[in-house]
């Protein structure tokens, strides 16, 4: 459900709506909705999350982490 949110909001033109949607179930551990995340940021053109995932202050990381 988190997930159609998400697409419903950012299909009406509200993606901050939609990301801060899924980032609050990612806060609370919900590693689908990280996917979710992931891939609806990845859409809009930034795979970062995808790519190099979160560091440790929850932000999403711009670089490798590794």
């Amino acid at each position: 459900a988190a997930f159609r949110l998400a697409v419903l909001l950012a299909e009406a033109g509200d993606r901050q709506g939609a990301i801060d949607g899924l980032r609050a179930r990612v806060d609370a551990g919900d590693g689908l909705a990280a996917d979710r995340l992931a891939a609806l940021l990845a859409r809009a053109g930034d795979d970062r999350l995808r790519r190099f995932g979160f560091t440790v202050g929850g932000e999403i990381a711009s670089g490798p982490t590794w």
